[in-house]
């Protein structure tokens, strides 16, 4: 959902948008591109390409709640991290 909400933009700004310009022109926060994405480059791959859509066919309702999904991701990043902390207690 990053990645085509990146493509949007770039469609709106006919370019390669910019961090600042996802930061300004996006939904999502500019944290979940920063901590889901290894590089500016990973983010912007989709919208170098032109095979991806929004929804995908077998399973649509995956794909109809974007929030969630990313939040979902965090909290079970958050919950991972906490747990290597925690081990690491342990050493």
């Amino acid at each position: 959902m990053l990645q085509l909400e990146v493509k949007n933009i770039s469609k709106q700004l006919g370019r390669m948008p910019t961090r600042d310009d996802v930061s300004k022109l996006s939904k999502f926060p500019i944290d979940y591109f920063d901590e889901y994405f290894i590089s500016w480059g990973e983010v912007t791959a989709a919208a170098r390409t032109t095979g991806m859509s929004e929804f995908k066919e077998a399973n649509k309702d995956i794909y109809q709640l974007p929030e969630t999904q990313l939040s979902f991701i965090k909290e079970q990043k958050n919950l991972m991290l906490k747990k290597a902390m925690q081990n690491l207690k342990y050493l």
